[in-house]
């Protein structure tokens, strides 16, 4: 590989570079049959538990995090499901780590789930990195044959053809003229994972289709093209929110699903979900239309409202 290349294909996937492997944060979670340990799932905040309470029969909204995030970071999404009555777990994991192979630590975790309260409505709400194992999860990870129960996925955005900016991991003649410092380079900035994100994936290139659980696929796209992350003092942005274009993170495979429907947010890549603290009135309007975070009733509507602007 000539240098030129190389460097080309370091700074092309620089953005990627900032996914730092982490232990997950894990606690023991109570269905009201004693406490069992779940790999990867807590609360959603960086405050000390020694557990999670899901002994109710309340819906469970399951936060799957982005890469370089934690379920910490989705602790207010997590406060607004809460106000309505939507108990809220996060799932964290090492976003270096295989897609496959913590799809398969996601999915024991909702059989379990599953298995522990089988008449429960449960939504898995993955955002960016998290869509992608979530749908991993639902779909090209082997678990639990048993079809019952009330499944919802929602993803949000989420690079469902590959991330273009990864692109020259997926090209195999580039492997061999470079004798093998492309994939090198790959998995040293990426991690494990390499493989699995490019446009030439085949976990995008041929999706498998969602186990007969799922009831709903509901996709929010951004359109992130002059999303601002962070102004200066003159007023100018000093960086943008574009991650992923519309391109990206369109799949016409996952479309063609009946269970598939999809609406598109202007609004940037953390700006989308709140984590860059600002309120995510769009991700919010777009739940409560599809149903996903209920609306608060006519009388406590606007209390509802005055907390997510005390929240935020």
């Amino acid at each position: 590989m000539r240098p030129a290349t190389a460097l080309a294909l370091g700074v092309g996937l620089f953005s990627l570079a900032a996914c730092a492997g982490a232990p997950p944060r894990s606690v023991p979670v109570d269905f009201g049959q004693g406490p069992i340990a779940l790999e990867g799932f807590a609360p959603c905040s960086d405050a000390p538990s020694s557990g999670v309470d899901l002994s109710s029969d309340d819906p469970l909204v399951v936060i799957v995090h982005g890469c370089f995030a934690s379920g910490a970071q989705f602790r207010v999404m997590s406060e607004l499901f809460e106000l309505n009555g939507q108990r809220t777990i996060c799932f964290n994991y090492d976003d270096r780590h295989s897609l496959r192979a913590t799809g398969r630590t996601l999915r024991r975790g909702l059989d379990t789930i599953r298995r522990r309260a089988p008449s429960r409505e449960i939504t898995l709400l993955g955002h960016s990195q998290g869509g992608l194992i979530s749908r991993v999860a639902l779909s090209e990870v082997d678990g639990s044959d048993e079809e019952g129960g009330d499944l919802h996925l929602v993803t949000v955005s989420s690079p469902f053809s590959g991330i273009a900016a990864a692109e020259h991991c997926g090209f195999v003649w580039l492997h061999v003229l470079s004798f093998g410092i492309t994939p090198g380079i790959c998995q040293a900035i990426t991690g494990h994972k390499w493989t699995e994100i490019h446009p030439s994936a085949r976990l995008w290139r041929q999706p498998r289709p969602l186990h007969a659980m799922v009831t709903s696929h509901v996709q929010i796209l951004t359109d992130e093209v002059g999303a601002c992350r962070r102004v200066d003092d003159a007023g100018e942005c000093a960086e943008d929110d574009l991650v992923f274009s519309l391109r990206e993170q369109r799949n016409e495979e996952l479309e063609a699903d009946d269970r598939f429907r999809s609406r598109v947010l202007t609004v940037g890549h953390s700006a989308v979900t709140g984590s860059d603290g600002s309120l995510p009135r769009a991700l919010i309007d777009a739940l409560q239309r599809e149903g996903v975070l209920e609306r608060p009733a006519p009388e406590r509507a606007l209390a509802f409202e005055r907390l997510v602007q005390r929240i935020f």
